[in-house]
């Protein structure tokens, strides 16, 4: 293993973290929604190197997907009308263990990093279960 995918990273990939309250229906007193915190790591790079020639960055990420131990093809997304993306997305705390792990070994250079540390700490909340205190959720 080497540093490749950390270069990979700093160009295409990103931290994501959502929150969202749990709602509840002031008449009924149901749930319309539950109350959620979700670390998320997003890597998506474009389906053609040379469209023309059908060059593709499919196998790429192909590789980067079974370095998250996926065995599912890639995903796709469509920007536009004409631009085709393949999305590896990962949202498993197991599988964003190994991420964690390749990269204290082969750390991000760029302001990238900081989205990393914030991301990090959030996965660690979770982790250790304090996502679910009200300190833990601010």
């Amino acid at each position: 293993c080497n540093s490749w995918l950390s270069g990979f990273i700093e160009a295409d990939g990103g931290f994501k973290i959502r929150f969202s309250e749990k709602h509840i229906d002031d008449k009924t007193h149901k749930t319309i929604s539950k109350g959620r915190v979700e670390v998320r790591f997003v890597i998506e790079q474009r389906q053609f190197i040379d469209k023309p020639l059908n060059n593709s960055y499919k196998p790429i990420m192909l590789e980067i997907n079974k370095f998250f131990g996926f065995t599912t093809d890639l995903r796709e997304s469509k920007h536009n009308l004409d631009k085709n993306y393949w999305i590896v997305e990962v949202s498993s705390l197991s599988r964003l263990k190994v991420l964690i792990q390749y990269l204290s070994n082969y750390p991000l250079l760029s302001a990238k990093r900081n989205d990393f540390n914030d991301w990090l700490k959030v996965y660690e909340l979770m982790v250790n279960k304090k996502h679910l205190s009200e300190d833990g959720k601010l």
